[in-house]
């Protein structure tokens, strides 16, 4: 083997480039550009290996020959070789080498013909222990387009057999086919390499009828058809399996002295900046919130586009449809092309931009523009380039072995992939707190909104269509297949009228490969404007069915048929005894009381303003799951005159009066009578006693924002002495359906257990 052939073995490099391919009558690719002013080229070497399924196989590699001098198997180990899909255990894989190729490049564009005509032939045998046909392959043809397109074909024919079934294979002659197509042809360091098209294609038998995998791939349909029935299941996904996976074209290298700096378009590249937009990022620490500036060069303005009727959204389908810029974690495998799962590539979606060209925004629905422009970078359709900012955020999940950095790959639910696009550069991340921030956190905000949607599509994403719902962003689903949301900063509800709004937060997210749904319900709302009517549960929901969190809005999603809430109140922090002294050094502290409201599996009809417009279809005006959901409130109370604090004052709780009631006076002898005109409760010292059974003050609320104060043991313990539930130091009074009358501040919510 060639010192030059062991190029093949490197690392994939990033290709450029993504145009439509011209195919003539006869199944050959036809360039596009003229190709005058060639450079004659010759002594090139094509190494190529089938595909990674070859190397498998069903029962076994596939039988892989090499006749004629100029052709030859060479052995490669398979972590070295470009494209190569893992099997269940590491391999060497025998690629296919044909030497002494000649033909033409143009140096600025890098179009031309290559053709290997004397070589040799390849032989290849999916199933020869079964009997299959053998497949000949001879005198190679790489046509490439001044667009990064490119096509090899080859002089195909196969042998007498026959299927596995049994089926009769006859013979064929050869015939000059297409066998792959590329995109993201390009020349480098003396290797000229491409991407075959695989993913997305679909084939389609005599009939008409897909048989390929709703999500899988598929080699060029005419170079299926041409091959006998017995192997073209081989070419195809059928299934999503690990080796449905590894039917893709294997990559092809033409290795030799090729023109340098040639290139069939300008390679895609991305840079990273700090915030001030000058100095490089290299290895320099990034926390959360952190922005970090990505310049991109090299990006085809017309990249992406599915070529459609014009439908789909967000985007039109016959418009660019762009490229997602993101920070995250990775895995391995995470690119797009090689059929990752979407669970190797994470993000903050919220956080995620979406360079387009001002022109596609532009023929976007109106009502779409706006969310789109905050979330995109605009890309310069001249020159290909742009600029823009991303910021720093830690995923709700991370990959086993996740790599952060900042990665960009085609945009668009629907577009093909590109793998020119699928760009890669580290970045050094920390979530820890920055130096001398002293590691403090926000003190979170407790309670929750529970609530499912609706049971019937919750079995629909499951059962039906063989989906997953994930949650993220602070948002749990429990066992019974409930999503629960923590209450959010910014909630405000006003015990005294009874109205409010209810903030919450987490994201819960739909998704099915096999229905092709990918739906973001998040950051629920409830807002009562009269709490004899019915609330109003809103939240934001992606404005289709394939954007997922990348374009929502926020929409009424059901009514709330309120009941009564249950009213849980709470002293904490009251006076203690030790500082019911107003001589002492803790006379007259602060009192705290809470106010919480809770509503309890709450009757829900889905409104006729849910998004997408396929849940509205079928469940607008239908019964959605019961809601549960609670706030609170906490209002601070100043020290006060135990003369005339309202919980012992007789003047205004004559029926408490605690001077006239022994169950309630330790310090007066029941046996005794009390004059009522006599002062409130008085021991021998002359202290004051703060009547069990009663919050120790009430009194104004404080001022908006949530106030934390730790309870005070000793006065948990005087207040647990009657008829109070002590929960963890804090006495709760609990009261059903009734409203507090004392104007209070809204800061949380806690849910009843």
């Amino acid at each position: 083997m060639k010192d030059s052939a062991r190029k093949h073995r490197r690392s994939a490099r990033t290709l450029a480039g993504l145009a439509a391919l011209t195919i003539g009558a006869t199944g050959v690719f036809t360039a596009t550009a003229a190709q005058a002013a060639d450079q004659q080229v010759a002594g090139l070497q094509l190494d190529w290996g089938y595909s990674s399924y070859a190397q498998y196989g069903v029962f076994g590699p596939w039988a892989m020959e090499a006749s004629g001098d100029g052709v030859s198997i060479v052995s490669v180990p398979e972590a070295e070789v470009v494209g190569a899909v893992p099997g269940a255990s590491s391999r060497d894989y025998r690629i296919a080498s044909f030497a002494d190729g000649a033909g033409s490049l143009d140096p600025a564009t890098g179009a031309g013909t290559i053709t290997w005509p004397d070589a040799g032939t390849l032989t290849v045998n999916p199933v020869r222990m079964m009997g299959g046909p053998d497949l000949f392959f001879s005198a190679p043809i790489l046509e490439v387009a001044a667009d990064g397109t490119a096509a090899l074909s080859f002089e195909v024919g196969s042998g007498a057999g026959a299927s596995m079934g049994g089926t009769p294979s006859p013979a064929q002659d050869p015939v000059r086919t297409t066998v792959l197509t590329m995109t993201d042809t390009h020349i480098a360091d003396g290797e000229l390499t491409g991407t075959p098209v695989f993913a997305g294609q679909h084939y389609r038998n005599a009939e008409g009828v897909q048989q390929t995998h709703e999500s899988g791939g598929s080699w060029l349909q005419s170079y299926v058809d041409s091959l006998p029935d017995a192997v073209r299941a081989f070419h195809y996904m059928t299934g999503a399996s690990t080796l449905n996976l590894q039917k893709a074209p294997l990559p092809f290298q033409v290795i030799g002295d090729l023109p340098e700096g040639t290139a069939t378009g300008e390679t895609p590249q991305i840079e990273l900046f700090a915030a001030d937009g000058q100095t490089p990022l290299g290895t320099t620490t990034v926390n959360p919130g952190d922005e970090i500036v990505v310049r991109g060069t090299g990006f085809d303005p017309e990249a992406n586009n599915p070529g459609g009727d014009g439908s789909g959204l967000p985007i039109p389908n016959n418009q660019p449809q762009g490229t997602f810029v993101a920070f995250g974690a990775v895995g391995s495998p995470w690119k797009p092309s090689e059929n990752a799962p979407s669970e190797n590539r994470t993000q903050v979606r919220t956080n995620t931009k979406w360079v387009l060209l001002e022109s596609v925004i532009a023929a976007m629905p109106a009502p779409l523009q706006a969310t789109m422009r905050a979330q995109a970078i605009i890309l310069d359709p001249t020159t290909g380039t742009f600029e823009g900012r991303i910021t720093a955020a830690t995923p709700s999940e991370v990959p086993t072995n996740g790599q952060f950095g900042v990665y960009s790959y085609a945009g668009g639910a629907a577009s093909a992939t590109n793998p020119a696009q699928e760009l890669f550069i580290p970045v050094t991340y920390s979530d820890a707190p920055k130096p001398g921030e002293g590691g403090e956190t926000e003190t979170p905000v407790t309670g929750e909104l529970v609530w499912g949607l609706k049971k019937s599509w919750r079995d629909y994403v499951a059962n039906v269509a063989k989906g997953a719902t994930h949650h993220s962003a602070h948002a749990t689903i429990d066992d019974a297949g409930l999503f629960h949301f923590p209450l959010a900063t910014g909630s405000s509800y006003d015990p005294e009228t009874g109205t409010g709004v209810l903030k919450y937060e987490g994201r819960i997210r739909f998704q099915s490969a096999l229905h092709d749904f990918d739906i973001v319900l998040q950051n629920p709302h409830v807002t009562i404007t009269d709490p004899s009517a019915p609330g109003i549960l809103s939240a934001e929901l992606s404005t289709t069915t394939t954007v997922g969190d990348l374009t929502v809005s926020r929409v009424d999603v059901a009514s709330i048929a309120l009941t009564e809430p249950t009213v849980v109140s709470s002293a904490i922090g009251s006076r203690s005894a030790a500082a019911a002294d107003p001589s002492g050094p803790g006379a007259a502290p602060a009192g705290d009381a809470t106010y919480q409201a809770s509503w309890t599996a709450q009757a829900t009809t889905i409104l006729d303003t849910i998004q997408p417009a396929e849940l509205h279809d079928f469940y607008a005006g239908q019964a959605g799951d019961p809601v549960s959901f609670g706030t609170s409130q906490v209002e601070t109370v100043p020290g006060t005159d135990p003369a005339t604090d309202p919980a012992t004052d007789p003047a205004t709780d004559p029926g408490t009066d605690p001077a006239t009631d022994p169950a309630t006076d330790p310090g007066t002898d029941p046996g005794t009578h009390t004059d009522p005109g006599t002062s409130t409760d008085s021991s021998t010292d002359g202290t004051a006693t703060t009547k069990p059974g009663t919050p120790g003050n009430a009194g104004t609320a404080s001022a908006p924002g949530l106030v934390r104060t730790g309870a005070d043991p000793a006065q948990g313990a005087l207040l647990g002495a009657a008829a109070l539930l002590i929960v963890g130091g804090v006495s709760l009074a609990l009261a059903r359906t009734r409203r507090s009358r004392t104007a209070r501040t809204a800061v949380g919510a806690t849910f009843p257990e």
